[in-house]
């Protein structure tokens, strides 16, 4: 399935993934791969090498940024899956359907499990913004989503 470079927690560290905060902090690491630079997706473990999340490595006081619980491949797939989710609880609450405006936020980074993530639609633009070196270098693989995602769902955006 992935063939992802592995971070692994100190002893005790691993609370906040298992309750599915998205954030994992440089403290908490105990040990990471050879070649995980900024930007590279990685799994992280506890000291019991129990999975605990797949996300963006970035050094830093936040070094990881889980966009997953679950083992995953980190793609196009993925990146659309989170957009419609995104999507259809925008429109299930109807702020992609009020009267009046045809503009919204559509990911919401942490809230919509794609930290570093915003995405704006504005009258059939999306306007995205990376607020991590993680999603920047996926930012391709975004783009190719959200026009999958747009073309499959024309019909239901304003």
């Amino acid at each position: 399935m992935t063939n992802y470079k592995q971070i692994i927690l100190n002893k005790g560290k691993e609370f906040s993934a298992l309750r599915k905060h998205p954030w994992i902090f440089s403290g908490a690491i105990r040990q990471k791969d050879d070649g995980i630079v900024d930007g590279t997706i990685v799994e992280v473990f506890s000291a019991e090498r129990r999975f605990l999340g797949v996300g963006h490595f970035q050094d830093g006081s936040i070094s990881v940024r889980l966009v997953s619980n679950e083992p995953t491949n980190v793609d196009e797939d993925f990146y659309y899956t989170k957009i419609k989710k995104a999507f259809d609880y925008r429109k299930q609450i109807g702020v992609s359907t009020l009267p009046n405006t045809n503009v919204y936020r559509l990911v919401f980074g942490e809230s919509d499990g794609l930290p570093g993530l915003i995405i704006d639609y504005y009258n059939n633009n999306a306007v995205i913004q990376c607020h991590s070196i993680g999603m920047h270098m996926q930012i391709d693989l975004i783009a190719k989503a959200i026009q999958k995602f747009m073309m499959e769902n024309r019909n239901h955006l304003r």
